[in-house]
């Protein structure tokens, strides 16, 4: 799924110097809410313009960067990544820097099937890659790319109902997986189950659709609890090994966590209060947060969880080079909460009304324009591949763009180790 600000680009470094590539990843979902992929948005420079090089060589750069800088496995756990391909991409060569047992070649919309392209398309889907059209309109001469296509992009936002109909019975017969891409309503997701589609991409993930006052149930209100135990100037153990020892869930969910391999004791560790005494005051705040955030995130897509966690610590990470410098855990929470409203299929400020957090930290999450709010929407826009955004939003905060790279990939390991099953 792409919007014109998230387009990826490649571009060329000055001769002799060296360049920041920068990486985002958008999920995609199966019919069963399980994430099936990423599509990972590079961008390598400051700069959108191509000096020295061609594009292709510059195109070639951009994803040997990212592969050398990140790693596929970081940025996708293991799960196949969309990779988005110009013409000059393919001619480049640069497909054959990716695994083929994890990439899915996607052909942007404006790659027309010139006899070299569709040759480049038919080695490469020999190989092994996969092949996948972006925001497809069918036209008879796009013929030769749809024999070859794996999986076909429908764009929600600039297609009818009737267009998409026709789409999918056109497409279906021939073998061809459909992607409904910018999703955004429940009703968007059922009609395109509806007609066939199996994958699906599009804020409906992160975005609330019902807008009605929920309360909480009762096991919901413990983990209000939980936050505002954790909320406290001192942490108390005693009361947090109470309350831990009381939830089953949560007591295997932090003894498989100590004993993970992130931290890499050599010996097993069997006590509640033995863990939380080795996980330290800070860890054991985002801990809970976290867990409090699963079971409210009860239902819904594990992937909005894994996406709280990451902004949560991008955001911590940042509190000291933003000016914030002693509330790293306000910024943690800033992150954690921010899809508590499609959490909880709430408005924010509904679903923020009974939680424990800082009044500042919840006007940032309401939108208001304060440096807190540019924190969190410094991680948005990195997280979704908005460059121009995020370009725009960290000259605001004369913050160096090239913090938040590294970050942002120890942020995925860490939510993945987090979270793994």
């Amino acid at each position: 799924m792409r919007e014109p600000s998230r387009q990826p680009s490649a571009v060329a470094e000055h001769p002799g110097t060296g360049h920041d590539v920068f990486v985002a990843r958008q999920p995609i979902f199966d019919r069963h809410n399980r994430v099936f992929a990423y599509e990972l948005l590079f961008r390598s420079s400051f700069e959108n313009v191509c000096r020295d090089v061609s594009l292709s060589e510059a195109a070639g750069r951009v994803l040997s960067g990212a592969v050398l800088t990140f790693g596929l496995e970081e940025l996708t756990g293991g799960r196949k990544a969309f990779v988005n391909f110009t013409e000059d991409h393919l001619l480049s060569g640069a497909a054959e820097l990716l695994p083929p047992e994890t990439t899915v070649i996607e052909l942007l919309e404006h790659v027309e099937p010139r006899p070299e392209i569709v040759e480049v398309v038919r080695t490469l889907k020999r190989s092994g890659y996969l092949v996948a059209l972006d925001d497809f309109v069918y036209r008879p001469e796009l013929e030769p790319l749809v024999d070859l296509a794996d999986i076909i992009k429908i764009a929600f936002r600039t297609t009818t109902p009737a267009e998409r109909r026709d789409l999918a019975y056109r497409l279906l017969p021939r073998g061809v997986q459909l992607l409904a891409e910018q999703v955004e309503t429940f009703s968007e997701i059922d009609e395109a189950r509806r007609i066939g589609c199996v994958y699906f991409q599009g804020y409906f993930f992160r975005r609330p659709e019902v807008l009605t006052r929920r309360e909480f149930s009762g096991y919901r209100l413990t983990y209000v609890q939980i936050l505002r135990a954790i909320g406290r100037a001192e942490l108390q153990y005693d009361e947090m090994e109470d309350i831990i020892r009381r939830d089953v869930s949560m007591s295997h969910k932090l003894l498989r966590y100590i004993n993970s391999a992130w931290f890499g004791w050599r010996m097993e560790i069997k006590s509640i209060r033995h863990a939380l005494v080795l996980l330290g005051e800070r860890d054991v705040r985002r801990w809970v947060s976290l867990v409090a955030l699963g079971g409210f995130c009860s239902g819904k897509p594990q992937e909005l969880l894994v996406d709280s966690a990451v902004r949560a610590r991008l955001c911590e990470a940042l509190a000291r080079v933003a000016g914030f410098e002693g509330r790293e855990f306000d910024l943690f929470l800033l992150g954690a909460f921010s899809l508590i409203d499609a959490m909880l299929d709430s408005t924010m400020e509904q679903a923020l009304a009974q939680m424990p957090i800082a009044a500042d930290v919840k006007a940032a999450l309401l939108g208001d324009a304060s440096r807190l709010r540019q924190v969190l929407d410094l991680a948005v826009q990195y997280e979704d591949g908005a460059w121009e955004a995020f370009t725009e939003t960290a000259a605001a905060m004369g913050l160096a763009e090239s913090t938040v790279p590294p970050i942002h990939v120890e942020a995925l390991a860490w939510a993945r180790e987090a979270f793994r099953r």
